[in-house]
């Protein structure tokens, strides 16, 4: 016994088991699962300065599968990677055997699925209806009783605080029906990482506007559009963005009889380039569609309101004459209309005179049909004024005034009487 370096026993605690030629088996379309032995612990026997020495990456402890037994145990051996170490003994613990269980090996390719963890910036968006990965098909390898609970092979990508495209490397991951994640030594993947490249898209707020086409049955009117949101964030590149300023909606109300409430898909209805960044990606919308109210009314000429020049008057060519029409509305306001609340006119003051064939309007808002004809015959004539009774003048004949003649000269130079002619009156 050598006193200055005396032997020392040191144990090596939970050495991993390697495992050699396990390829046999999934050549037989099998694959294993350790039950005990996959960690040993080792004791090392030998002299102080080497075994203190001793680091647990010199102990290597191995299971061979040629060696595999019809109990489904394999002898684990061990030994020392240094060279020069002496009388150096080495001894397994109590777990001295692997034992594994053998299954059938199940193999499929499945599509990978994307899971989005975090987020971008501030006015950028992300999905992963945005991501595409290279391969975009993975084979997976498990035994049976795994493979069987498999749901979905899934990438989680990372976009925290993206505000452009990014490229990223990630592990694929095997998730059952309650997205609960599977570990397996017998489960494998064809690659170790995908590639998965991710866009990032600008995004901005627009209105949503609805509007309606065609009409309701007849007898039907449409009263109100309600629709929620009335406005959504959409994401897509700049040159897109700037020209995209609303959402315009139609919906086809032709022959509707009721309320109508439907849901529309906003990404259906916008291009492939132009995406909804918004928790809202439906919009509620209800169309109300009430029945009309019916009412017959009667009325004559004498009911209709005339629009006439100053200096004309008029007159029908059938005073008589009756005209019916029906009025249409919502609500039970109707059943008190009178046909001056429907305020029939007709307007001719810019006609001439003569006879005039007329449409008569209303001055009113009401759905008014006519059941009769919806003419009239008016005569336009000159307004006849009153002359004033004229005042007579007597004609009155003017008197003769008598002429006195001038004296005459005697003819013998004798003086004689001068006579004095009577005048003529009245001749």
């Amino acid at each position: 016994m050598n006193v200055d370096d005396p032997v020392k026993t040191r144990t090596f605690k939970d050495v991993e088991v390697k495992i050699k030629n396990a390829d046999i088996i999934e050549q037989e379309n099998q694959v294993y699962e350790v039950l005990e032995g996959q960690y040993v612990d080792v004791k090392v026997k030998g002299n102080k300065s080497i075994v203190d020495s001793l680091k647990p990456s010199d102990i290597e402890a191995t299971a061979d599968f040629q060696y595999l037994s019809f109990t489904k145990t394999i002898t684990i051996d061990v030994k020392c990677l240094r060279s020069n170490v002496g009388d150096l003994s080495l001894e397994l613990g109590d777990v001295k055997n692997m034992k594994v269980s053998l299954e059938n090996l199940k193999k499929d390719s499945f599509p990978v699925r994307y899971n989005m963890v975090g987020t971008v910036e501030d006015d950028y968006y992300t999905s992963t209806d945005l991501m595409k990965s290279n391969p975009g098909m993975i084979e997976v390898k498990a035994a049976e009783s795994v493979f069987t609970r498999i749901k979905m092979v899934r990438l989680d990508v990372d976009v925290s605080g993206k505000s452009k495209d990014f490229t990223l490397n990630v592990t694929p991951r095997a998730y059952d029906e309650n997205n609960k994640l599977i570990e397996s030594p017998s489960l494998k993947f064809s690659v170790d990482t995908v590639k998965v490249k991710v866009t990032v898209l600008p995004t901005k707020t627009v209105p949503v506007n609805i509007e309606t086409k065609g009409q309701p049955a007849d007898g039907y009117q449409l009263m109100k559009v309600k629709y929620e949101p009335q406005e959504v964030i959409i994401a897509a590149r700049d040159s897109v963005l700037s020209n995209q300023t609303s959402i315009n909606l139609v919906i086809d109300i032709t022959g509707a009889k009721e309320n109508q409430e439907k849901e529309v898909n906003l990404e259906t209805q916008l291009g492939s380039q132009i995406k909804i960044a918004d928790n809202n990606r439906t919009i509620v919308t209800k169309i109300e569609i009430e029945k009309l109210q019916e009412k017959t009314i009667t009325f004559s000429t004498k009911d209709i309101q005339m629009k006439v020049p100053s200096d004309m008057e008029y007159k029908f060519a059938d005073p008589n004459m009756k005209y019916k029409v029906k009025i249409r509305e919502v609500g039970d306001e109707i059943k008190d209309l009178t046909i001056k609340d429907l305020k029939p006119m007709i307007d001719v003051s810019e006609l001439d005179y003569g006879k005039h064939r007329m449409k008569i309007t209303f001055n009113s808002t009401y759905d008014i049909q006519f059941e009769t004809s919806a003419y009239v015959v008016v005569e336009l004539s000159s307004l006849q004024q009153e002359s004033p009774t004229p005042t007579i003048t007597p004609t009155v004949k003017p008197s003769v005034t008598p002429t006195k003649e001038p004296d005459s000269e005697p003819a013998s130079g004798k003086n004689e009487a001068t006579q004095t002619e009577p005048p003529v009156v009245g001749e």
